[in-house]
């Protein structure tokens, strides 16, 4: 961890040094003096951070102590382990270390064991998962056939870290089968994801913020030069379709790139303890294990640039996990997303999920949700498109020398409205997809919510997961007889929100999901 710190720090400062290099700005012995207090400081606090970091395992909890100003003690139950995630960046890979990340379901509190020897992280994550089984099963006391209490076998070795007369473990047991595995025809997704232009919108982030520095160095200049060469040869419509296609390329080089990157050799397992791990990672390794009984639903994405290729990507909606789902699967064919999600819904439970359960007919929300979206989508239309394009109208007439054609020869106060245009697109256009992908459904032991345009979210919650209901009715929906339904659970978000629902079949669909927990509070609609 010595090497791992400093490397980490100079990372995050490698956009600043680049400029540095590029710009050739200011003093050449202020910047070296700059770099070496720089190094300096980062060998100190890596110092502080390896000195000072003390962790333990007893009997009933994990306790942490770390920092050296400002002292911070951790200490966790070990029942209240819900996930457990292995973690390993290039330089830990190399240097054979791991970070170990455990989730508590509190309020999505991480704690982190950063340093682990491989074997100990795994050893550490199979140890908390089995601790987890045999305090649950303490709890539930005898069973049905009066026979004795799961405990681990005696005679097993106890993992490192953990005192002598801890419970042990037996040896973790071969995957008891394997749910999903890396297919290399699954690239064809990444070139439409969305990192390449998250990328794109860094890039430009961090140019703007350095704009005057860059441009005004050699290789700025060097650069304006030729960019202005280019657009004397090609014209300016030439210029534009050019960069547009080349912008597109790269964004789609970059989102391929992400996409392997973070998800090559991803492997989707269910063991024979009742625990579902996710592996994957070409660079940087992640391995996610959650107790399949944490498991509250799932939650299948479908980005509208990918619909065409019919792909859609899978979360796990796990109790204790990071933000309170798990990524199960990135963007692939629908099918197999849709597959994969019934056999987690499963969970190893008597609660059999319908193979056909993402093709079961919803109920619609009909025409009063319609009016009630498109009367929404007009009022923001009016206040940030027609609006601003009115006032930026009426103020460029009103400017005397202003003049009275502009860019492509249409008239000046016309070109407001164009941003007018452009709203109306963005929030008219998306009305009625939404609209008609709205709709809900009840199974013996799931809620299905599905919704959205631009992002298609099927949502299917366990009836048994969800802790309360919350109604909700502002005054234009209230006209409308319609409300918005919340179902709260602890995965997730914790909160997932159905819009536009028709009282009626709000009461029906609360009473079909949480019948002893609503019907004293209602009746049949």
């Amino acid at each position: 961890m010595l090497l791992v710190h400093p490397v980490r720090l100079a990372g995050s400062l490698l956009p600043l040094l680049l400029v540095v290099l590029f710009t050739n700005s200011g003093n050449a012995v202020g910047q070296l003096v700059s770099a070496g207090i720089a190094a300096v400081v980062a060998v100190l606090v890596t110092l502080s951070q390896y000195l000072t970091f003390r962790f333990r395992i007893t009997e009933d909890t994990l306790e942490i102590r770390q920092g050296w100003l400002f002292r911070v003690n951790t200490t966790t139950r070990l029942e209240r382990v819900r996930t457990v995630d292995i973690e390993g960046n290039v330089l830990m890979r190399v240097l054979r270390l791991r970070k170990v990340t455990l989730g508590t379901g509190v309020d999505d509190e991480q704690v982190e064991v950063e340093g682990l020897p491989v074997q100990e992280a795994d050893d550490l994550r199979r140890s908390l998962l089995w601790r987890s089984q045999v305090a649950r099963a303490e709890a539930a006391g005898p069973t049905a056939g009066g026979g004795p209490v799961a405990t681990a076998d005696p005679g097993a070795a106890a993992a490192p870290h953990l005192p002598a007369d801890a419970p042990g473990e037996p040896e973790e047991a071969p995957a008891e089968e394997v749910l999903a595995r890396w297919r290399p025809g699954w690239v064809r997704f990444g070139p439409l994801g969305g990192s390449g232009m998250l990328v794109a919108a860094a890039a430009l982030g961090v140019f703007s913020q350095f704009a005057d520095e860059i441009i005004g160095s050699a290789v700025g200049r060097a650069i304006g030069g030729r960019v202005a060469q280019v657009v004397e040869n090609l014209g300016l419509w030439g210029f534009l379709a050019g960069a547009l296609a080349a912008g597109v390329l790269v964004a789609a080089l970059f989102s391929t790139i992400a996409y392997v990157v973070s998800w090559w050799g991803v492997v989707v397992e269910r063991t024979g303890r009742g625990t579902l791990r996710v592996r994957r990672g070409l660079t940087t390794t992640r391995s996610n294990s959650m107790e399949e009984r944490r498991i509250r639903g799932v939650h299948v994405i479908e980005p509208w640039q990918q619909r065409w290729q019919r792909g859609a990507s899978l979360q796990a909606l796990v109790t204790g996990a990071e933000g309170g789902s798990v990524e199960v699967l990135p963007v692939v064919h629908r099918d197999e997303t849709r597959r994969l999600a019934v056999r987690v819904l499963d969970s190893g439970e008597d609660r059999a999920t319908p193979v056909d359960l993402f093709d079961l007919p919803l109920v619609s929300h009909g025409p009063r949700a319609l009016r009630r979206m498109a009367v929404g989508a007009l009022v923001g239309l009016f206040w940030l498109g027609i609006l601003p394009a009115a006032a930026g109208s009426a103020l460029l007439w009103s400017i005397p020398d202003a003049p009275s054609t502009g860019w492509l020869g249409l008239p000046l106060v016309a070109w407001p409205w164009a941003w007018a245009l452009a709203m109306a697109v963005l929030f008219l256009v998306p009305v009625y997809p939404a609209w008609r992908t709205l709709g809900h459904g009840v199974t013996d032991h799931h809620v299905y919510f599905r919704s959205g345009a631009i992002l298609r979210h099927h949502l299917v919650l366990e009836k048994d997961g969800i802790l309360g209901w919350v109604v909700n009715e502002s005054f234009f929906q209230r006209r409308l007889g319609l409300c918005s339904v919340t179902a709260t659970l602890a995965g997730g978000g914790e909160a997932h929100t159905l819009e536009n629902l028709p009282m009626e079949d709000a009461v029906r669909l609360l009473r079909a999901a949480s019948p002893e927990l609503v019907g004293q509070f209602s009746r049949a609609a």
